[in-house]
C-alpha cells in the first residue's frame, strides 16, 4: 500500500514538474533562444538538483537527532523510575542528618522530590514520559531505514538503551548523586506533565 501510494506521488511529481517545465518554456521562449531556455528551465524546474538533496539532508538529520534524543529521554526516564522512585525516605532523612557532606547535600535535593504530593504523581510522570520517548522513537527510525530493519533496531535500542543500561547505571552504587542531579530535570517534567 506504501509504494502504491509513492509510485502514485511520484507520477504526480512528474506532471507537476512537466507542466512547470512547459510553462518555463513557454515563457522563456519568447525572450530567449533554444539551448539557453531549455537550459534555465531545467534547472529551475529540478531546484538545480541541491535543494531538493539539502532538504533530504535537513529532514535525515531531524530524524537521526529525534531518534537519539527519543532514545535518551527513554534512558533517563527509566533510569530515574528505578533510581528516584525506589529512594526510601527514612533513609534520605538519615542520610540528611548523618551522613557525609555529599551525602546530606544528595538528601538535601531530592527529599522534596520523594515528599511530593500526590505521591503516585512522581511515578506516573516517570512513567509517562519513557512511553513517550518509547513510542516516538520507532518513528524516527522508520524514516532512515526500512520498517523491519527500524523495528528490530527500535526494540535493540529500547532493550538496551532504554533498559538494561538505565537500570545498571541508576541503581548502582552513585544513584543517590545521579538522582540529585537530575531532580531538576524531574521537577520540569512533573510542572510540564501537570495535568
Amino acid at each position: 500500500m506504501r509504494q502504491v501510494a509513492a509510485s502514485s506521488g511520484r507520477v504526480s511529481d512528474l506532471q507537476m514538474a512537466a507542466d512547470a517545465m512547459a510553462k518555463c518554456l513557454a515563457l522563456l521562449g519568447q525572450e530567449l533562444t533554444g539551448d539557453r531556455a531549455q537550459a534555465l528551465c531545467d534547472e529551475l524546474v529540478s531546484g538545480g538538483g541541491e535543494g531538493e538533496e539539502s532538504i533530504t539532508e535537513v529532514r535525515r538529520t531531524i530524524d537521526l537527532m529525534g531518534a537519539v534524543g527519543c532514545g535518551l529521554l527513554a534512558a533517563c526516564a527509566a533510569g530515574l523510575t528505578m533510581g528516584v522512585v525506589s529512594l526510601d525516605e527514612v533513609d534520605l532523612r538519615v542520610k540528611a542528618r548523618c551522613g557525609s557532606d555529599a551525602e546530606k547535600g544528595y538528601a538535601l535535593r531530592l527529599l522534596p522530590l520523594i515528599e511530593h504530593q500526590p505521591h503516585h504523581q512522581l511515578l506516573v510522570t516517570l512513567l509517562l514520559l519513557n512511553a513517550l520517548a518509547n513510542e516516538a522513537l520507532p518513528l524516527f527510525i522508520d524514516e532512515l531505514v526500512p520498517g523491519l530493519y527500524a523495528i528490530l533496531i527500535s526494540v535493540t535500542v529500547v532493550l538496551f538503551v532504554g533498559e538494561i543500561i538505565p537500570a545498571a547505571i541508576f541503581t548502582g552504587p552513585s544513584k543517590l548523586k545521579i538522582a540529585a542531579s537530575l531532580s531538576g530535570v524531574v521537577w520540569c517534567v512533573l510542572w510540564l506533565l501537570t495535568p
